[in-house]
């Protein structure tokens, strides 16, 4: 891959199917300050957008709907650590509206190792393995009112360098992910609310479509016998 430092490895756009029977495609539009730091993602579709204001220990992002005249629909606030990372969501502000709970730890090389979410009835739990260069597993648990699913994902990878992970997005604030690109993710799950035990085995591949220096431009994502999910991207 090329390390030419004038070509950009930063994602301008992102298009996805939202309706395969309709084949209406969404694309979302990435816009950055001069620290390569996110600052607005807009959406095709709809034209809402959400916009990303950094203070030193706060993180601020606002949604906005196509229709509310430039005014916040919701607000964010997301507590940051001495290196610039999501540590903790604080109550909506202005307003609390819903309450919501989520929390990020991260190992030395601020890689994520711990991430939990809550809210109302919905509670998420999973703590996060890598091999120093690899997210490799993750487990944990989610709750809610189907019973409480147990869950173990295991990753495998490309050698090919990962040219769509958080840094190229600029999400700086959610750590480092994995350096190679996920060829596959398998998920083994049991739900023992339900009577007899379910247990359930998904496994998704990923291939991929690159432009001259190595950046990716099309994802597929098969999962099983579901139809395959393209994605595209450009730079």
């Amino acid at each position: 891959m090329s390390t030419d430092v004038s070509i950009s490895y930063l994602v301008k756009t992102k298009t996805y199917s939202v309706d395969y029977a309709l084949g209406a495609e969404n694309t979302e539009t990435y816009l950055y300050d001069s620290l390569n730091r996110i600052i607005k993602v807009t959406n095709s579709i709809s034209q809402a957008y959400d916009t990303f204001i950094y203070t030193n220990d706060t993180l601020f992002i606002s949604k906005f709907s196509s229709d509310t005249a430039g005014q916040s629909i919701s607000l964010n606030k997301i507590q940051l650590n001495n290196r610039k990372l999501a540590v903790e969501r604080l109550q909506p502000y202005p307003n609390r509206i819903i309450d919501i709970s989520e929390q990020w730890k991260y190992d030395n090389n601020d890689f994520l190792k711990y991430y939990s979410y809550s809210v109302t009835d919905y509670i998420t739990d999973d703590t996060i393995t890598n091999d120093g260069k690899n997210i490799i597993q993750k487990k944990g648990f989610s709750s809610g009112l189907a019973g409480t699913i147990y869950f173990t994902t295991t990753y495998a990878y490309y050698t090919n360098a990962n040219t769509i992970d958080n840094n190229n997005f600029g999400k700086y604030y959610l750590g480092k992910d994995s350096k190679d690109l996920i060829r596959s993710k398998t998920t083994k799950s049991v739900n023992t609310f339900i009577n007899p035990t379910i247990y359930n085995t998904s496994t998704t591949y990923y291939t991929y479509e690159f432009d001259n220096f190595g950046r990716v431009i099309t994802q597929y994502a098969k999962t099983d016998n579901f139809p395959s999910k393209k994605t595209t991207f450009t730079y």
